[in-house]
């Protein structure tokens, strides 16, 4: 020993402490859980002896439950949190459903010795002014059952706001971008109050989720459920929406709206089509001129490629011999005089085959090149799948424009009974194409197949179980009466397979299979078999209309319209949005005066419109429109306005029409989109429904301020008896 130097005393120490820590990285599982619930069993001894220490801060302005939850080495688990919040000693009473919206924290005449709902959960930090429930929002979005835990002991603190103007729902959104919130956690913290607050810096919930858009996964998580999140986010939709557009901060223009709503994944931003105000904004949007225009020029063309292609069957039909004669005689004209007048012949014969096609051809090109446009247009905001791929009407369209341009081009070169036939396939695509147009751009025809969609789901399965009893049954008959065609039923002949579905045919129609007089005998096994028939028909038949029934009962038009109609019109909105031009005061002052334009324009047909329909009577004293004052001066201005009104309002719509609706006013065009009985309003904040929600929030906000202040004041007489008590005990005491 005495050889050893400072240095190798050193190294000894040290050969120690590596010893120390191998046999610590060595320890086996088992006691490394061990230790573990040691640690867990000291703490419930600590806290069972003094459970008040829970609440208490220490320098830094921490509990233990927020110094755990700080943490920057380590995240805690549910058990230490809920033996933290004082879940497992029972330290604390739970509070009651009606108490759990007050702020019970923020009562400050109440002390925390006397307070008996008191709990780590409404104790924040005495820096961040942040409750356990905003820190769990910022850092344990990956755990939910940990942000549920501390939720439940204390709900109110969804609406509290920390140094910063937060409340949790808003560090929610503004931790998106590193871990997507699942819709559960979204549905506990959102309430009236919480969506509408705003931070410090002005900010809603909504905003932040705007600002985390680029960091959103581009599809709904395989994890989260479809519908529970598409309730949820209607939720938060409606209600930031409603509060943003009735104090006028945000959203500042639909220009400026449309964007923010564009840099969300589509779905989410499809939940937004449930708010009136989006829905009032995307009729606005697409009753602007030039989409105005251009749906109606597609709804033309479509129109035109019907009329053509039809005109070009018809001459196909009526006239193909006459062509031939004519070309014929022609021909042979062109042969006597010459090869001048053969090729003018020539030159001649092809315009008279091919002339009629032209209009058709340019017609498909036309309206193919609109298609392509559309795609393209879904391709910009990444819906074109959804748009495009999974659109039925889409590929009815594609289909009905090759069909039609193939049968128009192979006319003079296929067999007359093979053109025929393509021909009145390219015709039913045609009129389908020209339902599926009217589907997709009037909200009525939309909700109707919608509707109609709905319902046949419900009998799909009574509609097969008919096809398997038809051919189950024809089998059977060919069957019984195959054995010499005629014995089991004389009036019918069932020699082939053909022949039984036969049978079955004028089963269906009601016809008799034997003569009524009696003359002819029919046999028990074909008596059985059709009466069996019969039954079961009659059966699949009441089946099919109960599920009619039902399928009708239980549709909703409002989720109807929203899938049929305004996802894809806010997509298309969205898609043909122009975003370059905004910023520039060339453009803000061109848009100023369109839209004086346009409120002109809506003045003067409402003028027109009104005279035209009640000119010839006294306005109503309940009407509040401008013009009624001028027809409330007498029935010298009604009368003549009346007639110009005969000839302006028909003109008008017609020249409206033939320009595509460029000159129509806006009133005009909306009327085409809006469903019927829709508030006639110009880019209004919001509906009735939802100033109504707003009021009611406003009063249970009010409602929740009211059991504060009643609550408090009943501790206060708590208190005040609780002293009367003790002072009344003392003067006992004394008097004895």
């Amino acid at each position: 020993d005495d050889n050893l130097g400072p240095s190798a005393s050193s190294d000894t120490f040290e050969d120690e402490e590596d010893d120390d820590q191998e046999a610590s990285t060595s320890a086996s599982p088992k006691e490394t859980v061990s230790s573990v619930q040691d640690v867990y069993n000291v703490l419930r001894c600590i806290i069972s002896a003094f459970p008040e220490g829970l609440c208490v801060r220490d320098a830094d302005g921490l509990t233990p439950l927020l110094h755990v939850m700080t943490m920057t080495d380590g995240l805690p688990n549910l058990d230490l949190i809920e033996l933290l919040l004082g879940k497992r000693s029972g330290a604390f009473e739970e509070i009651p459903p009606w108490l759990s919206d007050l702020p019970l924290h923020s009562i400050t005449t109440l002390p925390p010795s006397h307070n008996r709902f008191l709990c780590p959960a409404m104790v924040a930090s005495a820096r961040t002014y942040q409750l356990p429930l905003h820190i769990a929002a910022e850092e344990f979005l990956h755990d939910t059952s940990i942000v549920e835990t501390i939720y439940k002991s204390y709900p109110a603190a969804m609406d509290v706001q920390d140094y910063r103007g937060r409340t949790p729902l808003h560090l929610v959104f503004s931790n998106y971008r590193l871990f997507p919130a699942d819709p559960r956690v979204i549905a506990m913290l959102l309430s009236d109050s919480s969506a509408k607050t705003r931070d410090v810096e002005g900010n809603l919930p909504f905003d932040l989720l705007v600002d985390s858009g680029e960091y959103l996964p581009k599809s709904l998580p395989a994890s989260w459920e479809a519908d529970e999140m598409a309730q949820v986010y209607q939720k938060f939709f409606a209600t930031s929406l409603v509060s943003s557009t009735l104090d006028g901060k945000k959203p500042p223009n639909p220009t400026e709206f449309l964007r923010q709503l564009r840099r969300l994944p589509p779905w989410i931003r499809r939940q937004a089509c449930s708010v009136n105000y989006v829905q009032d904004l995307v009729i606005e949007e697409l009753s602007s001129p030039w989409r105005t225009a251009c749906i109606i020029l597609d709804g033309l063309l479509l129109a035109a490629v019907l009329v053509f292609f039809r005109i070009r069957v018809q001459e196909f039909t009526q006239g193909n011999s006459i062509w031939g004669t004519e070309s014929q005689g022609f021909a042979n004209a062109s042969s006597i005089d010459g090869q001048d007048l053969e090729f003018e012949g020539m030159v001649q014969d092809l315009s008279a085959t091919e002339v009629s096609s032209l209009p058709v051809y340019g017609s498909i090109a036309a309206r193919t090149l609109i298609l392509a446009a559309r795609a393209v247009l879904a391709t910009n905001i990444g819906q074109l799948y959804y748009l495009v791929l999974s659109n039925g009407w889409f590929w009815i369209d594609v289909c009905a424009m090759g069909l039609t341009f193939a049968t128009s081009f192979l006319f003079n070169t296929l067999d007359d009974d093979v053109a025929l036939s393509m021909a009145t396939g390219a015709t039913g695509l045609l009129w389908l194409a020209l339902v599926g147009f009217c589907a997709t751009w009037f909200f009525g025809m939309a909700t109707l197949l919608g509707s109609l969609s709905k319902i046949a789901n419900q009998i799909v399965w009574p509609v097969f179980a008919g096809g398997m009893v038809l051919v189950a049954f024809a089998q059977m008959f060919y069957t019984l009466l195959w054995t010499d065609c005629s014995d089991a039923i004389p009036a019918t002949q069932v020699c082939s397979t053909r022949d039984s579905y036969r049978v079955v045919y004028l089963l269906l129609l009601g016809e008799p299979l034997v003569s009524i007089d009696g003359s002819q005998e029919i046999s028990m096994e074909a008596i059985i078999l059709v009466s069996g028939f019969l039954v079961l028909l009659f059966l699949l038949a009441l089946a099919i209309l109960v599920a009619v029934i039902i399928g009708a009962l239980h549709t909703n038009t409002e989720e109807v319209a929203f899938r049929s109609f305004w996802e894809p019109k806010l997509a298309f909105v969205l898609s043909s949005a122009d975003w370059g031009c905004e910023k520039d005061k060339k453009y803000i002052l061109a848009q100023t005066a369109k839209d004086d334009l346009q409120t002109r324009l809506d003045r003067t047909w409402d003028l027109m419109l009104s005279a035209l329909l009640f000119g010839m009577r006294s306005p109503s004293r309940t009407e509040k429109n401008w013009y009624s004052g001028h027809r409330a001066r007498g029935s010298a201005l009604a009368c003549p306005l009346w007639f110009v009104a005969v000839v302006v309002v028909p003109t008008w719509f017609f020249l409206g029409l033939l320009t595509m609706g460029l000159i129509w006013p806006p009133r005009l065009r909306r009327m085409l989109f809006r469903p019927l009985g829709w508030e006639n309003t110009r880019r209004s904040p919001s509906s009735a429904a939802e100033r109504t929600a707003s009021q009611l929030s406003d009063v249970r906000s009010e409602l929740v301020r009211v059991k504060t202040m009643s609550y408090e004041r009943s501790i206060q007489v708590e208190r005040e008896v609780r002293d009367v008590k003790q002072l009344l005990f003392a003067a006992m005491d004394d008097e004895h």
